[in-house]
């Protein structure tokens, strides 16, 4: 299992390179710096069951039976561990069913190994009709900047935003900036720079609704987080259970919201309110 693991992952890595190299501007090898840098990931949804005392009773995934056993057996371990902040609902606590989704990740340990680890979860899903968290209105796409596409700079760009009574951004944040191509170590904050700039200039022109009902409907702003994603024409989506290669950009944290989720774990093409979902006690990675 070691050896088909090492397998894959080394397939990964190497379809990475290939797309990285495929321009003119990436045609000299990435240093080793960069490439120590770079690890294998899949994200995964599913549910996961949560009792009163906020033990777990059980989850499941959307596409198991596509999941490599080595990745199921670890969530199967780890996740039935997990310990919740018990869900009051009418002054008592109750069990509830959450969405969920995780990013597993695959990192090198010398010559022959690697280490599968939970890199990070996300719990809650997206939906336009609730209204008791901020929703889209207006979310018009990034124009894809040109001289990232020259150089076949490809990511995904994860914003922090603060939406204001209006239903209008009021601050943003750029939380983290992944890559998905590789180069020089200034060719990729070239990338990064320019793939935030272009998901900063259209979120500042995006319009959201405001909740009109739960618990938050009175404050004055809310804090949101919304994936972008930027592939080239000719990209396909990883199927689900596969791995991909990535480069991860450094966490930043915003000032004015905090919490304990994984940006790099939120499944695109929502809008996810920050400390929103079920609060998870147990540490991701075993001591």
């Amino acid at each position: 299992m070691k050896n088909m693991m090492r397998n894959l992952v080394v397939v990964a890595l190497l379809s990475l390179v290939a797309m990285a190299t495929a321009t003119a501007q990436f045609r000299k090898t990435a240093p080793e710096a960069v490439r120590k840098q770079v690890e294998v990931s899949m994200l995964l949804t599913g549910t996961v069951d949560i009792e009163p005392d906020g033990s777990v009773s059980g989850y499941t995934l959307d596409q198991r039976e596509k999941v490599p056993d080595y990745v199921t057996s670890l969530l199967d371990r780890r996740v039935a561990a997990w310990q919740f902040e018990p869900t009051v609902q009418g002054g008592r606590a109750v069990a509830v069913r959450s969405p969920m989704s995780v990013r597993m990740v695959a990192r090198p340990t010398g010559e022959e190994g690697f280490e599968i680890s939970i890199g990070g979860v996300n719990f809650g899903e997206y939906d336009d009709k609730v209204t008791d968290y901020v929703t889209r209105d207006r979310m018009d796409p990034p124009k894809y900047p040109m001289a990232a596409v020259m150089m076949g700079g490809k990511g995904t760009v994860y914003l922090m935003l603060r939406i204001g009574r209006d239903g209008r951004v009021a601050d943003l944040f750029i939380e983290q900036v992944n890559l998905t191509a590789i180069g020089t170590e200034s060719q990729m904050a070239k990338i990064r720079e320019q793939l935030g700039k272009a998901a900063v200039d259209a979120a500042w022109k995006w319009t959201f609704r405001p909740p009109t009902t739960g618990e938050d409907v009175g404050e004055d702003a809310w804090a949101v987080r919304v994936p972008v994603d930027f592939h080239l024409h000719d990209d396909k989506a990883p199927d689900y259970g596969k791995w991909q290669a990535y480069l991860p950009g450094a966490r930043n944290t915003a000032p004015w919201a905090r919490d304990d989720a994984s940006p790099d774990a939120i499944v695109a093409g929502g809008v996810h309110p920050v400390g929103g979902g079920v609060k998870l006690l147990t540490p991701l990675q075993e001591g």
